[in-house]
């Protein structure tokens, strides 16, 4: 069983560092820090697994040039939409999961009904983080695929 900062820096290994805008959390929370501008500011792997010892969250944010994610909550649309089709990274959260991508420039997000899109300034929860008792984990340990994979799997479906 992983500790904290084990689980993110097992997430760390799939994942390009150039690709990271890292920001912490509050503790027990998914609320940046009071103060911290998550858009604009950005901390380093060693500050996040800093915060992450001292009971912090971490979250990552999404950018053009970085990584994007599909936020599920509601499991019945990862058949829906082709998720389980992709050997991409995934994070079980306590109550879904986080699929991660390259982004390839998108600048949109969308927020539907237990899913949602998020590729622009919006931000999720890291590994190794803990809410309400219950810690993000890797269940898929993959390098991100390119968003587009997504795209061309829900486009199959149509």
């Amino acid at each position: 069983m992983f500790d904290r900062i084990s689980e993110f820096r097992e997430f760390c290994k799939y994942v390009e560092y150039r690709r990271l805008w890292l920001i912490p959390l509050a503790k027990n929370s998914k609320r940046p820090l009071k103060g911290f501008k998550f858009t604009e500011q950005k901390i380093n792997k060693s500050k996040a697994q800093d915060y992450l010892a001292k009971g912090y969250n971490v979250g990552i944010v999404a950018k053009p040039d970085k990584l994007c994610f599909i936020d599920v909550d509601n499991p019945s649309l990862i058949e829906k939409y082709r998720l389980n089709k992709l050997n991409t990274l995934v994070v079980k959260t306590p109550k879904g999961y986080h699929y991660y991508f390259y982004n390839c420039g998108l600048r949109c997000n969308f927020l539907g009904n237990g899913i949602e899109l998020r590729c622009y300034n919006m931000y999720v929860v890291a590994p190794g983080s803990v809410v309400d008792g219950k810690m993000y984990r890797v269940i898929n340990h993959a390098k991100p695929l390119p968003i587009t994979e997504v795209i061309k799997n829900a486009k199959e479906k149509l």
